[in-house]
């Protein structure tokens, strides 16, 4: 894992001065504009992969972000602003969350290790734009005018793109070892009442790691078992499972999570756009706008 995080960090100190024509990976959103329901953005460190050197450093709490914009200046010196503002759901086609800053640059603190120094009054830099297309998938308008497409960094657990003639993301293994890969599941029946209590269910799951399976009913797909603790503690039973595969209408991937067992609002199918599909969280969607959200245990 150490080693993950290493690897990952340097490639946000690469020097980006040979840029790439691709702007950033494409991610598809199957079935999307069907769906009513959004979550937030996934926190963590933001980057273009075609063009690492900088990003985005992202956190968000009450439909606030706050985070900070790493990257260069001119003339190739460190740089780092501040960007703060509230979340806006978002009325574009494809988009679930917007909103534009304004870059409050920082000058004239402290090294590391020397004694502090507050730094300069910060400069206030062209608004740019960021608009959330997926829990993790953003799409930065800058204030050139450039747009960059931007992904979470993914450290804390492998990846893998099972569909890489359609897209670049990376799906999460939920790798079963050394750690049992638990998670609470929440699920929400549709309700006027977003926040009424008797529409909200939860319980502790393990998922197993991600497969493709040579035979059987899902066979060629990619397989994440979901299974149920049950008493003695040693025992679980088979509660359901995320497949993801291609559309055949649009020949693009997606998941679904088929629960089945002990479901505690007795729906089946809650697509999940594979960019709703992170090592650390996912949500998912009915017909009928029920919701399930995925909170991964002891991760972070």
């Amino acid at each position: 894992m150490i080693r993950q995080l290493l690897s990952a960090l340097m490639l946000l100190a690469l020097p980006a001065a040979s840029l790439l024509a691709q702007e950033g990976p494409y991610v598809p959103c199957v079935g999307c504009d069907e769906l009513t329901q959004v979550p937030y953005p996934e926190p963590g460190h933001w980057y273009n992969p075609d063009q690492s050197g900088s990003g985005l450093a992202l956190e968000f709490q009450n439909g606030i972000m706050a985070g900070y914009y790493f990257g260069y200046g001119v003339t190739g010196e460190p740089e780092w602003t501040l960007i703060t503002n509230r979340l806006i759901r978002s009325e574009q086609p494809g988009v679930m969350w917007e909103l534009e800053v304004e870059p409050n640059r920082f000058t004239g603190g402290n090294c590391l290790g020397c004694p502090y120094q507050a730094p300069n009054a910060p400069e206030v830099l062209p608004p740019i734009r960021i608009e959330f297309l997926q829990r993790a998938y953003a799409r930065v308008t800058l204030n050139d005018g450039s747009v960059q497409f931007m992904v979470p960094i993914m450290y804390g657990d492998a990846g893998k793109a099972f569909f890489a003639e359609q897209t670049p993301y990376l799906l999460p293994l939920v790798s079963y070892n050394p750690y049992v890969s638990l998670w609470t599941l929440v699920f929400k029946r549709y309700s006027e009442e977003e926040h009424a209590p008797w529409t909200w269910f939860s319980g502790v799951f393990m998922i197993q790691q991600g497969r493709i399976p040579s035979g059987g009913g899902y066979e060629g797909k990619l397989v994440y078992k979901v299974l149920q603790p049950v008493n003695p503690p040693e025992v679980s039973a088979p509660f359901g499972d995320i497949f993801c595969d291609l559309d055949e209408a649009f020949d693009e991937p997606f998941c679904v999570l088929i629960a089945g067992g002990l479901n505690p609002i007795n729906k089946p199918g809650f697509r999940i756009p594979i960019g709703n599909f992170t090592d650390s969280r996912f949500f998912g969607e009915t017909e009928g706008g029920d919701t399930v959200q995925g909170f991964r245990l002891q991760y972070d």
